[in-house]
């Protein structure tokens, strides 16, 4: 375990056992096997929010050099955040749930940062809600989407970059 960002993280285990008959290789065999088939990585530690309001998208826009506005719902975006005077604070995922609400995903190490420099910047009726009671994690690798498919048929129709709020069942 490596201290960052005032989390305990995890870089490599020392198994025993019957898991370490199964888990052979650590760090290299793991990363073969994602860029193999799929892996699942927890990145809970990310920073997680939802910007609501009207003009949502029009509202965080000016404070990133991505097309919000033009993204359809169901999509998302990689992007910048940037300061008043162009230069980068941080990059971030922002996703168009609908209308009115975007989901967005920061760096654990810049989401204090961010989510202070985004909160001040927003225009009256619309607000950002972080979320540091949520799990999340990322599913990679060549098979991510037949992985998803046993958890959650509508992830498993996700194009590249695409995102949906559905429910994972039991695989």
């Amino acid at each position: 375990m490596v201290a960052f960002a005032g989390y305990a993280m995890p870089v490599q285990y020392d198994f025993t056992g019957d898991l370490m008959s199964r888990c052979r290789g650590g760090v290299m065999a793991e990363h073969l096997h994602t860029r193999r088939a799929a892996g699942v990585f927890d990145v809970s530690h990310m920073g997680q929010a939802t910007v609501t309001g009207a003009d949502v998208a029009c509202a965080l826009e000016r404070l990133v050099p991505g097309d919000l506005v033009g993204l359809p719902p169901g999509r998302q975006r990689y992007t910048l955040l940037t300061n008043e005077a162009g230069g980068i604070i941080d990059d971030m995922m922002v996703a168009k749930l609908d209308a009115t609400r975007l989901f967005l995903v920061v760096n654990a190490s810049r989401k204090d940062v961010d989510f202070t420099h985004i909160a001040s910047n927003l225009p009256v009726g619309v607000s950002l809600q972080v979320q540091e009671d949520r799990a999340l994690l990322a599913v990679q690798g060549p098979a991510a989407a037949s992985v998803m498919g046993r958890l959650s048929p509508e992830a498993a129709a996700l194009a590249v970059y695409g995102c949906c709020i559905g429910r994972a069942g039991r695989c």
